[in-house]
């Protein structure tokens, strides 16, 4: 193999023939999965055919009983980081890249067009169930983002079975999730449903928990064990605290997956137990929004360019 300076100098290094990320599970480069059996795939091939966005997904997703979670960053840094390493080797130049490659691509990046806050509907505190017709059909999969407040609650699962598994065989249409949402993406004409729920739609968001709760400057702050799914302007219910349990409180402010804060005059311990839950569906200060990336082209065929859009 050719020398690497990160091995090189190692007296086995005539005899690597892979090297694996993790455990067993994850035997990349070598012929077969040790535990499946089962034939593992090339990294840069993985990086090439995934979606270089994606708002939603799963721990592991041909597994239905494994967490699901939403991406708040949405962009897939392994294929960003291919990209930049080609550009790289090849001066920024696709011509030269499709000469090394024999490949026929017109430029690097996406051909897709990215449409950001796209209103859907306002809330009315009532109302758990609303329909939309993208302005601009045909979106990409694993492209759809649902925000509130700017806030994002929801994605699409493109290739999914409809019970938290991924169905590569399942091509036509998107299951929406989100901690408090549940809908469909219908790919070939934008058609969006949406349903909100006061209840986490997942067992795994069955205990929402509190791991800190805390109030400084007459702010309380609340991080919870794992991602809340809530949005800017909404109140949450508090219990199994000491000094902090409430009703309707808030409006609450989003400060990332697992923190947010509202208002409270007080001088309050810090505590570590106690549970939260969603107060209300989306209000008349929530307007429900849509974010996501529309193309005539979404796959790797004509006109080619290096991005999966």
């Amino acid at each position: 193999m050719a020398a690497d300076t990160r091995i090189t100098g190692n007296p086995n290094v005539s005899y690597v023939m892979g090297l694996t990320l993790d455990d067993a599970d994850q035997m990349w480069a070598f012929q077969n999965d040790s535990c499946t059996g089962n034939a593992v795939y090339h990294l840069g091939w993985v990086s090439l055919a995934t979606s270089p966005v994606q708002n939603v997904g799963s721990v592991q997703p041909y597994n239905t009983t494994n967490v699901q979670y939403l991406s708040f960053n949405n962009q897939h840094v392994s294929k960003a980081g291919l990209e930049t390493f080609l550009k790289n080797r090849y001066g920024n130049s696709i011509s030269a890249l499709n000469t090394a490659w024999g490949s026929n691509y017109t430029q690097w990046d996406s051909t897709g067009t990215t449409v950001t806050g796209e209103t859907v509907a306002t809330g009315d505190g009532r109302t758990t169930a609303y329909t939309h017709t993208l302005a601009n059909s045909k979106p990409s999969r694993y492209s759809i983002g649902i925000t509130i407040g700017g806030t994002l609650v929801a994605g699409d699962l493109a290739h999914d079975s409809g019970n938290g598994g991924a169905d590569p065989n399942n091509t036509a249409d998107g299951r929406i999730w989100g901690p408090y949402v549940t809908g469909k993406i219908t790919y070939g004409t934008g058609a969006l449903s949406l349903t909100f729920s006061t209840t986490p739609n997942q067992a795994a968001y069955g205990a929402l928990n509190i791991c800190q709760i805390s109030i400084s400057g007459n702010v309380v702050n609340v991080q919870t064990c794992a991602q809340h799914g809530l949005w800017t302007g909404e109140k949450v219910n508090i219990s199994g605290t000491t000094n902090y349990n409430g009703t309707a409180l808030g409006p609450i402010t989003v400060i990332d997956s697992i923190t947010f804060t509202y208002a409270k005059t007080a001088s309050l311990a810090t505590e570590t137990t106690g549970t939260y839950a969603l107060n209300a569906v989306p209000g008349a200060s929530d307007t429900i929004k849509v974010n996501y990336i529309y193309t005539r082209h979404r796959s790797l065929r004509q006109p080619r360019k290096f991005w999966m859009y």
